[in-house]
């Protein structure tokens, strides 16, 4: 079960992991950190490991499944599940940018 403090769900976001953006991830960003909640941080570098490029994440903090979105330059969603599955168990709910349409895939 997870014991993520959020900012904006109940908590003070004390738990969060401040993560450094690598230079190709969401680069219009300014701010080149992510606030991510600490039971979803291997998930997050796994799919950077894999040049997926994220642009929000959150564990759920066991009020759903956790999600992350995705841009939508990636064709193959099933690949991006498979490694989503390598480094955790849990149902997640991957989602997609399309123009100015954000889907669950």
């Amino acid at each position: 079960m997870c014991q993520c403090k959020s900012y904006n769900m109940d908590g003070d976001g004390s738990g969060d992991v401040i993560l450094a953006l690598p230079d190709w991830v969401n680069p219009e960003k300014k701010v080149r950190t992510a606030c991510v909640d600490p039971c979803i941080v291997h998930v997050v570098l796994r799919l950077w490991s894999k040049g997926v490029n994220t642009l929000g994440c959150c564990c759920s903090h066991n009020r759903g499944k956790p999600n992350i979105v995705i841009d939508g330059s990636h064709e193959n969603i099933g690949e991006i599940k498979d490694w989503v599955r390598e480094v955790d168990d849990r149902d997640w709910d991957i989602l997609q940018w399309h123009g100015k349409e954000l889907r669950c895939m």
